[in-house]
Parts: C-alpha cells; structure tokens; sequence
C-alpha cells in the first residue's frame, strides 16, 4: 500500500469526512498529509505506527512498507522489501495457528471443535 492508501484507508476506518479531519485525528497539519498524498514529504514513523495502530495491524510490517517505498539506496531498498515479505510468511503462519487453536476448522468439520475427529476404538 502506498502511504496515500494509508491516509484512505484511515480516513475510511474513522469515517471521517476530509483530510482536514484526518489532519486534526493524527496531529499533523492538513499541507502536511496533502504533501504526503502527493509523495513530496516522506512518512514518519510516529505516522506509520499511527496508520498501524489505527488500522489493527503489526507497526513494524507497516513500517517496513513505507520505508520500502521511500528508500532510494538500492541495499537499503532490498533489505526493507526482504522484510515485509518475511514479515507476510509470518503473518500467514499465525493466523493459521490461531485458527487452529480457537477449533475454527474442526467446526466446519462436523462440530469437533477441533482439527481431528476422534476415532472410536472400541464398539
């Protein structure tokens, strides 16, 4: 996501109704986030952890993101993009242990309440 998709999305999750509302929500100026949407100011990190915040997701993914686009040296370019794909493998495996664990797809399997249906041994 670009830091323009951030401020949408944002924007949209506290339903305000203008960026100026938006300004006022996260502690910046209105020519501030209308620069950012524009791509002539980078994003800070106290602003990508508050778009992470805001939005419920891990700050260090979000971070890394928008580092990612705004880095110009190519190593440092990489290194951030190496993040955020490892970043998405782990963010993957979670949520398929916590669907594990909460019994989520032994549910739709009969009612188990877990992943495996017991077998009877005995008659």
């Amino acid at each position: 996501m670009t830091p323009a998709d951030y401020l949408n999305e944002c924007r949209d999750k506290l339903r305000l109704p203008s960026d100026y509302a938006l300004a006022k929500a996260c502690g910046m100026s209105t020519g501030a986030i209308t620069q950012i949407r524009q791509g002539k100011r980078p994003v800070s990190p106290y602003l990508a952890y508050w778009f992470a915040i805001t939005l419920e997701r891990d700050p260090a993914a979000v971070l890394a993101e928008i580092e990612q686009q705004q880095e110009r040296h190519e190593g440092r370019k990489a290194f951030w993009q190496s993040f955020v794909s490892r970043a998405g493998k782990v963010v993957a495996v979670l949520c398929t242990l916590a669907l594990l664990a909460s019994g989520g797809i032994g549910n739709a399997q009969g009612g188990t309440g877990g992943l495996f249906r017991p077998r009877r041994l005995c008659a």
